[in-house]
């Protein structure tokens, strides 16, 4: 009797898996991963859709939906300061003049250089490999480390004011 009971109360127990599994129910809120264009333009990005022109209509009729042919991706920018990077350095007025002045980042990630000093200063490489231009007090200007290997770098306007990173794969 007692092994019967155990049986009956197993085949309960998958039975109420099985039930528990099956049916077309779903759980959670879809919204949930809803993106909001209004939230987003508030915090400075702009995402443009693609658009397709209207068959046999004039040319300048330009509305926006689905083509025919593969969509172009949308495309959202997001200001330098609020992108995802994989480090930030610091540009300071005075010694050290990089914070950090030494970093690694793989192959595919991002330096976001943050002037925080008083003057514009830039972000020129040794080998010519990239030239920040001026980049004023409180502005970024982000690199895209999409090439392996060590950079040297220095402040256009002093010489002395060093840097390195690595790109590693």
């Amino acid at each position: 009797m007692n092994r019967t009971l155990r049986l009956l109360a197993v085949a309960l127990a998958v039975a109420s898996l099985v039930a528990a599994c099956g049916g077309d129910e779903s759980v959670g809120d879809d919204d949930a991963f809803a993106f909001d264009q209004d939230q987003a333009e508030a915090f400075g990005a702009s995402t443009t859709a693609p658009t397709t022109s209207v068959p046999g209509g004039p040319t300048d009729t330009v509305v926006p939906g689905p083509t025919t042919s593969a969509p172009a991706a949308a495309t959202t920018t997001v200001p330098p300061a609020q992108q995802q990077v994989s480090v930030e350095v610091k540009i300071l007025d005075g010694s050290p003049y990089f914070v950090e002045n030494y970093v690694v980042i793989p192959v595919g990630g991002k330096i976001r250089f943050l002037n925080a000093g008083t003057a514009t200063y830039s972000v020129v490489s040794d080998a010519g490999a990239f030239d920040s231009g001026p980049i004023a007090p409180g502005a970024v200007w982000i690199y895209d480390a999409n090439t392996p290997g060590q950079f040297n770098y220095s402040d256009g306007s002093r010489p002395f004011a060093v840097g390195q990173f690595q790109v590693a794969q």
